[in-house]
Order: C-alpha cells, then sequence, then structure tokens
C-alpha cells in the first residue's frame, strides 16, 4: 500500500469513528448501553467493509465476547467508544457554557 494509500484508508476510518460517536452524542438516555453498543459494532462492520466488502454480517453474528475481542485487538475496542463518546459530550457541553457565558 503507498504512502497516499495509507493515508486515504486513515482519513476513511477517521470519518466512520466520527460518524459513530456523532450518532450515539444524540442519543436519549434510555437504552443506551444497547444503542451505544449497536452503534459501535455498526461502526466496527462499517471498517472492516471497507477491507472485506460484506465481512461486516460475519462481525455481526459473533458474540459481544468474541466482538470485544476482535475490537481490542484492532485498538477499537468498546470501552474506548464510549471514551471518545464521552469526551465529546463533555466538550459540547463545555462549548455550550463558553457561549452562554459570552452573551
Amino acid at each position: 500500500m503507498s504512502e497516499q494509500e495509507d493515508k486515504e484508508s486513515k482519513e476513511i476510518l477517521i470519518q466512520i469513528v466520527l460518524k459513530g460517536v456523532t450518532k450515539a452524542l444524540f442519543l436519549s438516555p434510555p437504552l443506551k448501553y444497547i444503542s451505544f453498543r449497536k452503534i459501535w459494532e455498526d461502526m466496527i462492520g462499517e471498517m472492516l467493509d471497507t477491507l472485506d466488502p460484506n465481512s461486516s454480517k460475519v462481525w455481526k453474528q459473533l458474540s459481544e465476547n468474541l466482538q470485544d475481542e476482535i475490537a481490542e485487538k484492532i485498538k477499537v475496542d468498546f470501552t474506548d467508544f464510549l471514551k471518545m463518546v464521552n469526551k465529546a459530550k463533555d466538550t459540547l457541553i463545555l462549548e455550550k457554557l463558553s457561549t452562554s457565558s459570552e452573551q
């Protein structure tokens, strides 16, 4: 893979993660764990599909434990995803507070 292709692949993966985090930010409080887990599963599935089309179908059929093991190896585990969502939420809250105090 050339340096340009590597850069493009990383950009695609970053966009997929950002899309997943954004979706999670706009959930209402009930069923958050289940919803976050589904968004995360979809996000990883989309990443896998960029490497091998339709691999997300297999991914979604795996048990949560096996998904967790695989995601840990590729360094995008569910806990890290939740941390990203919380960090983004905290940033949005701080921006909102900052904007409110300026008015």
